[in-house]
């Protein structure tokens, strides 16, 4: 093939496929299928929902702590949480002023869940307590236990949902959150396990204590949390893994249902 023949071809397919990808961004803008996957983003005005006014605050306790700092973090973690842990892909989280972010959640009508959700520090630690197994539920003082892994060692890409296998066959049905250990931590949780057999492995969150059990035998880097309750309370655990803790703290000052148009 010469040259100029080469050339006369690239000229000619240019233009089709130019007009193809300008189809395909005009497909997805409309929200028709794309892929094989309809979505059409929702929008509170439209499909109704929840809308939450949040406060962010400093510590008392931090006295060098500054909001503005902090906010960018804040609406980041917010959104993935919203997203990736609620699974409201459409969720929009902005700042409204120095202290505040509002959060529109499209579709939604459980507030009282989205608001506990969102509006926990998330924080996770893996405590050691000896030989202690504490009850579910109960408060712990920030330094009793010694802290020895926390949720920023864990893959958020591992967290999944599921029901135990064992559960199932009793009919209860009963859902685990399954997660694992990225990186060194991997093999070191592998370490610690196998060195405290017959020792209690101790999960917080927010310093209440969710899961407390004897270790068993070494744990290679994967580990399930159980006794949650409820599917509901198994994926907000789940947003929160898959998740960095909050920086600062947050309240709820508002929280509005806005009815759909259609």
């Amino acid at each position: 093939m010469r040259w100029h023949t080469m050339r006369t071809t690239r000229r000619t397919t240019w233009l089709p496929t130019l007009t193809l990808a300008l189809m395909v961004v005009a497909i997805a803008g409309c929200g028709l299928p794309f892929n094989g996957v309809f979505h059409t983003p929702q929008t509170l005005a439209q499909n109704g929902g929840v809308r939450l006014t949040l406060e962010v605050a400093c510590p008392a306790t931090d006295t060098h702590c500054t909001i503005a700092a902090q906010m960018q973090n804040e609406i980041s973690i917010l959104t993935q949480r919203a997203q990736n842990g609620l699974g409201i892909a459409d969720a929009s989280v902005k700042r409204l002023d120095a202290t505040h972010i509002q959060v529109d959640l499209p579709g939604t009508q459980n507030t009282p869940r989205v608001a506990d959700v969102l509006a926990k520090r998330g924080q996770i630690d893996i405590l050691d307590t000896g030989d202690q197994i504490l009850p579910v539920g109960q408060m712990v003082q920030p330094g009793a236990y010694p802290v020895v892994f926390t949720g920023a060692q864990i893959d958020p890409n591992s967290v999944t949902v599921t029901v135990d296998a064992n559960t199932r066959q009793g009919g209860t049905g009963q859902p685990i959150v399954t997660f694992a250990f990225q990186g060194s931590a991997r093999q070191a949780f592998a370490d610690y396990t196998e060195q405290h057999i017959s020792q209690s492995l101790t999960i917080a969150l927010d310093n209440v204590i969710i899961e407390s059990t004897t270790i068993q035998s070494q744990i290679d880097g994967q580990a399930q949390i159980t006794g949650l309750g409820s599917q509901t309370n198994a994926q907000a655990l789940a947003a929160y893994l898959k998740s960095r803790p909050l920086p600062l703290p947050v309240v709820v000052v508002s929280e509005t249902y806005i009815q759909p148009t259609h």
